[in-house]
């Protein structure tokens, strides 16, 4: 069954079946996006979401979107829409499986603990793929599975697609930021030290602030800070005012807040989320053009917390090639995509194959430049 909202769902029913390193399938994270109309029909992110019972108990899950538009999925597919326009075939609405404005790899297929996995998982997609063929949708995609639930899709037929991101991993020699520091080449470690001391140069105190540290006054700085870099990148916000408040409010448990000061005046944050061994970079902002405070802020900081308290993956957002001298290395990242008009989805495939060698190509050119000695 489809549902329009999570709102109906027990929290604990569908809290259950979300991974334990993983915060943003919880259902205060997905409710949040929807009680502030981040996704609704009027952002183009209408809610389907799909639901699995046996004997009245909820055993399986799947986030849904019926979407009007592509953007805030982080796996681009507008020469996708473009080539249907072209072929006079409509791409708009399609059906997205994902975290709305969130490219981080998690279960996208929601299984109970006691529930056949296999069973669940295929009551999920022919679900899905009445929705598909019933709801006149040109696609449907669902965006960054993990591993297991990739393997699932491609079994069913759905084209893979392959993306990478630069994620963090710990070292089992690693217990500190100088034991990371002394693992990179000489060049990067001395172009990392430098970068620090830049940063430090600048009059500011640096502070990682977790739950109970983080006041009202934390949550406002966050937002200014926030909403003046989007307004200087001429960017737009995804989320807005209501969603952070109910973040701070709701969901502090998972929340890790970087700090940059001037005196007593907060003049950069970076927000974190964590849960388990997971750390997971979201939003950023400064009030100044400082140099050096990205990276000290969104890379070096939280690493030295992760460091400090157990966490073995930090994953620092979509894109960026300058994370790969600050230690972080290509990972690869996977969507699934099945299209109504078989034509169609023949050239897609094609077409994801050969880009799946560029990919494959790239990442090898970023491990043999990566920032650590090589064994």
């Amino acid at each position: 069954m489809a549902v329009a909202s999570v709102s109906g769902i027990s929290p604990s029913d569908w809290d259950r079946m979300v991974p334990a390193d993983d915060p943003f399938m919880l259902h205060a994270f997905l409710l949040g996006l929807e009680k502030t109309k981040c996704v609704s029909a009027m952002t183009g992110w209408r809610p389907r979401h799909l639901l699995a019972y046996e004997n009245d108990v909820l055993m399986g899950a799947m986030p849904l979107y019926e979407k009007h538009h592509s953007y805030g999925e982080f796996v681009f597919d507008f020469e996708w829409a473009q080539a249907a326009e072209e072929a006079e075939l409509p791409y708009y609405p399609k059906l997205v499986s994902a975290v709305p404005f969130t490219p981080v790899t998690g279960a996208r297929l929601l299984v109970a603990p006691e529930a056949d996995s296999e069973r669940v998982r295929g009551r999920l997609l022919a679900a899905l793929d009445a929705l598909l063929s019933e709801g006149n949708y040109s696609s449907a995609h669902v965006l960054f599975p993990n591993d297991a639930d990739m393997a699932f899709l491609e079994r069913a037929g759905y084209i893979p697609r392959l993306g990478f991101q630069f994620h963090w991993t710990r070292d089992p020699g690693w217990h500190t930021f100088e034991d990371f520091q002394r693992s990179m080449r000489a060049s990067v470690r001395k172009q990392v030290k430098k970068e620090r001391k830049i940063a430090h140069s600048q009059g500011l105190t640096f502070k990682m602030l977790a739950k109970g540290e983080i006041t009202e006054a934390h949550r406002e700085a966050f937002w200014h800070c926030y909403t003046s870099t989007i307004e200087k990148h001429h960017s737009h916000a995804y989320l807005n005012r209501a969603f952070v408040r109910h973040l701070f409010d709701h969901f502090s448990q998972y929340l890790l807040l970087a700090v940059a000061k001037r005196g007593d005046r907060v003049v950069a944050c970076a927000l974190f989320l964590y849960r388990g061994t997971g750390l997971y970079g979201r939003y950023w902002g400064a009030l100044e053009p400082i140099p050096m405070l990205h990276f000290e802020l969104c890379y070096y900081q939280p690493i030295t917390w992760a460091l400090e308290h157990g966490i073995t993956r930090f994953e620092a957002g979509a894109q960026g090639m300058q994370k790969l001298k600050r230690g972080l290395l290509p990972r690869a990242c996977h969507s699934a995509h099945r299209f109504s008009h078989e034509g169609f989805g023949r050239a897609i495939r094609a077409h994801l194959k050969a880009e799946r060698r560029h990919i494959l190509a790239h990442m090898a050119h970023c491990e043999a430049h990566g920032p650590f000695h090589r064994a």
